[in-house]
């Protein structure tokens, strides 16, 4: 049948509730749900990434106002997210983040390898 070509990139996706503001453009604080897209290579199992992501992502933007990114725009906390994430023992294996804010806005961070997304 042939070898194996590439590698195996996994997706998990979570789903979390923020209020931000965009204090540069005047705009009036509000709050999206937002669907986090987290992309990785073989060597963690599901429950390590999601642990991961729960305790460095999710505690820290879910039900809460994003003031430690500034200005909070998509693009600005998907690349938090992703440095953030590098930190982590996820970071070896990570891949890419991509963050759906609307329907019709998703945000890839700058460090994603695209061809995997």
């Amino acid at each position: 049948m042939g070898g194996r070509v590439g590698r195996l990139i996994c997706n998990r996706r979570y789903h979390f509730q923020s209020v931000h503001s965009l204090r540069t453009h005047l705009e009036k604080r509000h709050g999206h749900s937002y669907a986090l897209e987290v992309s990785f290579s073989e060597g963690l199992d599901w429950k390590q990434v999601d642990i991961c992501v729960h305790n460095h992502i999710l505690s820290v933007l879910h039900a809460r106002e994003i003031t430690m990114i500034e200005p909070a725009t998509g693009e600005n906390i998907v690349n938090w997210i992703h440095t953030e994430l590098l930190k982590t023992e996820l970071g070896p294996c990570l891949v890419g983040v991509a963050l759906q804010e609307t329907h019709k806005n998703r945000f890839i961070s700058e460090a994603t390898d695209l061809k995997y997304v």
